[in-house]
């Protein structure tokens, strides 16, 4: 069965940056069956900007401002789409172009109701690492779970819209409203699964110390880069190195816990020595204090 999806972005007056993600879903090689627009009380031209391109695909929805980022806004899009997954865009991200490519044969296969993409953070210096955890891995789901851990933004989570329904969809929160949502399809009994190769640039919208209009510089000359297919191909490469570099820098710190946990085994190692010499040097003196206590160590050692 043919799966439709829905792209869904949600804003409040970062127009032009919305405008670039916009354009990043419009020209998917899985042509999206419609893009949200939402918009948290915008008023800075949003709506009309997005309406002007001109494309039928897209849906303005026309928000009042809602309490904090305007999570509570989003379940529109969960209560009007004619799909059945929605992929999440922040504002000032931007996908590849066979982002829903690759994750469409993982709903049609049947084997996720939830996909997390493989996400690279973009720094203002247009540095890359490689960003996010599988949460098909026990220990990272259950991390996420139990300490919040939070490192998949929302631009590289897809979900049926039937999971986000069953989960009780979007609330508001003091802060992570996605991390929220997240956590509570994880908890609803998400099957999940994850990209092999990047497909989402990530540009942090909190602590990203750059002016706006630098912002939309460096989100534009990355979707150039994107629509230009011997860039594109560079850019590919650029983006595993950043996947590669994580994998070699935990295999380094794997290394490094290994040394110490063999310095711990080694100093272990020499207080036994030197415990047991003590005991020893004890026993010739069976009636002193310190020979009561090296027998009672002995003793509680043979339980």
């Amino acid at each position: 069965m043919s799966v439709r999806v829905a792209a869904a972005i949600s804003t409040h007056n970062r127009c032009e940056t919305t405008l670039l993600a916009l354009r990043s879903a419009l020209e998917q090689t899985h042509s999206p069956e419609e893009v949200f627009i939402v918009c948290d009380g915008c008023d800075d031209g949003t709506q009309e900007a997005a309406r002007a391109v001109g494309d039928p695909r897209v849906k303005v929805l026309d928000k009042p401002k809602a309490p904090g980022a305007g999570w509570l806004n989003r379940n529109d899009v969960l209560e009007q789409t004619q799909a059945e997954v929605v992929a999440w865009l922040s504002d000032d991200d931007l996908w590849l172009p066979d982002h829903l490519e690759r994750i469409v044969p993982l709903y049609e296969a049947g084997v996720a109701d939830l996909v997390q993409g493989c996400c690279i953070l973009v720094e203002a210096d247009d540095s890359m690492h490689a960003h996010g955890l599988d949460w098909g891995v026990p220990r990272f789901r259950d991390g996420a779970l139990e300490t919040g851990r939070h490192e998949t933004p929302s631009s590289a989570v897809s979900h049926t819209v039937e999971l986000g329904v069953r989960a009780g969809g979007w609330r508001t929160v003091d802060r992570f409203g996605d991390k929220d949502f997240w956590h509570r399809m994880l908890r609803a009994g998400a099957r999940t699964s994850m990209l092999a190769e990047p497909t989402v640039l990530f540009f942090r919208a909190w602590h990203r110390e750059q002016p706006y209009e630098d912002r939309v510089r460096q989100n534009g000359a990355f979707l150039e880069r994107i629509r230009d297919p011997a860039e594109l191909v560079k850019l590919r490469a650029e983006m595993a190195r950043a996947v590669n570099g994580r994998q070699a820098l935990l295999e380094e710190q794997m290394e490094q816990l290994e040394l110490r946990i063999g310095d711990l085994e080694a100093h272990g190692a020499w207080l036994n020595e030197e415990r047991e010499r003590l005991l020893a040097e004890a026993a010739v003196r069976p009636t002193s204090r310190v020979g009561r206590l090296a027998r009672a160590a002995r003793q509680r050692a043979s339980r």
